[in-house]
């Protein structure tokens, strides 16, 4: 499994005009859709004869072989001759946007969505922008790390940026029988603000305020 990426799209458009777009396969397809010949090629590309590309299952999820003439052919048109190297360049992760949702609300809505390991490329946020106006955008990978970005003007200019939370490498348990973690400098995102000390469970709302001499290394 990946790790994930959690995406926030703030945007002056309608309810209406934002599930158009997501009604046509997500941010990715909507904005950058990728060619039909390359969705179900496999990666890394194998190759096979013309007689056994026409004989094989062509609905094969990334599954379809090609010939070396069709590979050669692909790559001048598209770049890539397949759906992995093609989403990657373009997309900046494999499977575009999933779990794309969206809420509206009285001035804007809000576009939520997950991405495999990166965000999505600044040129599928410029199109984003182009069309339905975003205020502001910010991404987060499950680690920890991320960053901000403000409409300021007519260009989407990132405003703030975040590292890994500095943990210390060691784990506590407390009386109660709770993890607790130490957070050894304060950490500013755009979700959270979490002062240095100690965490149940490393939760940005679960600030352990206890007396840290009573806590119990733990060693698993």
């Amino acid at each position: 499994m990946p790790n994930w990426v959690y995406s926030t799209i703030e945007v002056n458009a309608s309810a209406e005009k934002v599930q158009e777009v997501l009604d046509k396969g997500g941010l990715c397809e909507a904005y950058m859709p990728m060619p039909k010949e390359l969705k179900n090629i496999s990666s890394p590309v194998q190759f096979i004869s013309i007689k056994d590309f026409e004989e094989q299952d062509k609905s094969l999820l990334y599954g379809v072989k090609i010939t070396q003439e069709m590979s050669d052919n692909y790559k001048e048109k598209y770049g890539s001759d397949n759906w992995y190297d093609w989403a990657n360049i373009h997309w900046n992760t494999k499977w575009g946007d999933v779990r794309t949702e969206m809420e509206a609300g009285e001035l804007s809505v809000i576009i939520r969505f997950e991405t495999a390991w990166s965000p999505l490329s600044l040129d599928i946020i410029e199109r984003i922008d182009k069309d339905l106006d975003i205020t502001d955008y910010w991404w987060e990978e499950e680690q920890g790390f991320g960053a901000q970005y403000t409409k300021v003007g007519e260009e989407i200019v990132m405003t703030n940026e975040w590292d890994l939370p500095d943990w210390e490498d060691k784990q506590y348990k407390d009386n109660k029988d709770n993890f607790v973690m130490r957070l050894l400098s304060d950490h500013i995102t755009a979700f959270s603000e979490m002062e240095a000390g100690y965490y149940i469970e490393g939760h940005p709302d679960m600030l352990w305020e206890g007396d840290p001499s009573e806590l119990k290394e733990f060693k698993s």
